[in-house]
């Protein structure tokens, strides 16, 4: 018997390998795990962009919610603090995660930890801020700067 005949063929074992990377990446998208935002500031639209009393998933931004509401505009992370899994836009002011049913308020605070969590943290803030002035500003959300202040709202200068 050849080594060849005992041994798989590069071919085969390239197959092989971007099957099971397939499969493992697929995995993950129906399990709703997400990873977070990419670090930095980022153009998330036009200040009109955003009604008030909305919700948006920027494109650039999939695991970030943007909202607005009679204080301004604000941003957070939709990844669950419990297991990472992507939480929907709130309806009705509220959002559950599909995993573990962990409940959000639309300004990201837990009502209600996971099934089976006994403490659980808040969806993360980020700093917005705006390029441009009145009708034509840009929002930025920086999502290397944590907002430490849930309550607080950025309005473009106008």
């Amino acid at each position: 018997m050849s080594d060849s005949s005992r041994s798989p063929s590069r071919r085969r074992f390239l197959i092989a390998t971007t099957a099971v990377a397939a499969v493992g990446g697929s995995i993950g998208r129906l399990t709703g795990c997400a990873s977070g935002p990419p670090p930095g500031p980022n153009d998330v639209g036009a200040v009109s962009d955003f009604a008030l009393d909305t919700f948006r998933v920027p494109t650039v931004l999939p695991t970030v919610i943007v909202a607005r509401d009679a204080g301004g505009i604000y941003a957070f992370s939709s990844v669950c603090t419990h297991m990472g899994c992507t939480v929907p836009l709130p309806v009705a002011n509220r959002s559950r995660c599909p995993c573990h049913q962990s409940e959000f308020d639309g300004n990201g605070d837990l009502i209600r930890p996971a099934t089976g969590a006994t403490t659980q943290l808040p969806l993360g803030h980020f700093v917005v801020t705006f390029t441009g002035t009145g009708g034509t500003a840009r929002v930025v959300v920086d999502t290397s700067m944590p907002q430490p202040d849930r309550a607080a709202r950025a309005q473009p200068l106008a």
